[in-house]
């Protein structure tokens, strides 16, 4: 197993953790819908481990398959969580976002994504990428990243209250922190590296923190 496997193989045991802790906590719409983000963080965090531990080399691009359509959903999920703390109804854009889920992984499963994904010294290389697959997952990424952000820094700018902006200023800390390590998988250096994991499970681990203790 290689040493990069031991970063999602944390974020595994701490998001499982973390579930927990949310599906203990008071039950609330928005506890619910935090819980099913924290799901797929525990499905994204799970594939990563499986990918880069490499136990089964040859099911490599289905643990990947699986890595970016769990990333896909974590972000719309997040973004339904975002709308529920906001009091605004979950409309045609996240339905689209989980359409464009469903168009990824169909394409995927049908060898239009990658050709074939392996580990080699811990680093996760990729043959023949999709350029227009990858784009459209890249688009569905921006589109919800920014949506997320616009909606939090409308709403904090909007507050007076120091506890209520509080907790929005720990949804869009938790959301930066991924953001910027997810920044990583731009970079072909690092993109082979699961770094975007640790942004993942720190991300987790803050909203967690405002849902359970500030009582969001």
């Amino acid at each position: 197993m290689n040493i990069t496997a031991f970063i999602p193989l944390v974020s595994v045991f701490g998001c499982l953790i973390l579930l927990v802790l949310v599906v203990a906590s008071k039950r609330r719409k928005i506890h619910n819908a935090f819980a099913i983000a924290l799901s797929f963080a525990v499905i994204r965090s799970f594939s990563s481990f499986m990918l880069h531990a490499n136990f089964f080399p040859g099911q490599a691009t289905w643990w990947y398959i699986i890595l970016t359509v769990s990333m896909l959903a974590l972000i719309v999920s997040y973004y339904r969580f975002v709308l529920i703390f906001v009091n605004k109804p979950f409309r045609w854009p996240g339905y689209v976002g989980y359409g464009l889920i469903g168009v990824v992984l169909t394409l995927s499963l049908f060898g239009y994504y990658v050709k074939d994904v392996y580990i080699s010294g811990g680093f996760l290389h990729i043959i023949d990428e999709n350029k227009y697959v990858f784009s459209l997952i890249v688009l569905v990424f921006a589109a919800f990243g920014i949506g997320i952000f616009y909606e939090l820094i409308r709403r904090y700018r909007s507050l007076l209250d120091p506890a209520l902006r509080n907790q929005t200023g720990y949804l869009l800390l938790g959301f930066s922190i991924a953001g910027v390590l997810g920044l990583g998988n731009a970079i072909p250096l690092l993109r082979g590296y699961p770094i975007d994991q640790l942004g993942v499970f720190l991300f987790c681990a803050v909203i967690t923190y405002a849902v359970v203790k500030h009582s969001l």
